[in-house]
């Protein structure tokens, strides 16, 4: 019997644990913000910022209403504990001939307060070949 009891003990405790929901790693940058943005070259912007989840499951998420460099774009991010990335992203203003910002940056949750630290490069396809320069380093600080 004591075998019969573990056994079905073993089994209740796998199913309980498989049932239990996850907690997703997104949730704390989830949601609006108010932002000052402050940039090295273009100045400083005050704004909403609304921070959503991409699909169900994952680290991945959309800055929504974002002023980055006062671009019509929404960048995503990658979150991990209280890290926020900013992988390397294009947007493009022409393709042909190139003229793209190029942003890249990482940020920090504490509490209710955020901070991502990104820089902006220019690319511009000219007569002479590719332009490209650091154009800006800007710090954005959002509360709740």
């Amino acid at each position: 019997m004591p075998l019969k009891s573990t056994a079905l003990f073993a089994t209740f405790c796998l199913i309980w644990t498989a049932c239990t929901p996850v907690e997703d790693v997104r949730e704390p940058f989830l949601g609006n913000w108010s932002v000052r943005e402050r940039c090295d070259v273009d100045g400083a912007f005050d704004y909403e910022l609304r921070i959503d989840k991409i699909g169900g499951t994952g680290n991945e998420v959309r800055l929504n209403n974002v002023d980055f460099y006062s671009l019509p774009y929404s960048p995503t991010a990658l979150v991990s504990g209280a890290r926020i990335d900013l992988p390397t992203q294009k947007y493009f203003v022409r393709t042909v001939p190139e003229l793209s910002y190029e942003f890249m940056g990482t940020g920090l949750l504490q509490g209710d307060s955020l901070t991502i630290r990104y820089t902006v490069y220019r690319w511009e396809e000219t007569p002479l070949g590719m332009d490209i320069r650091t154009l800006d380093d800007c710090t954005l600080i959002g509360h709740r």
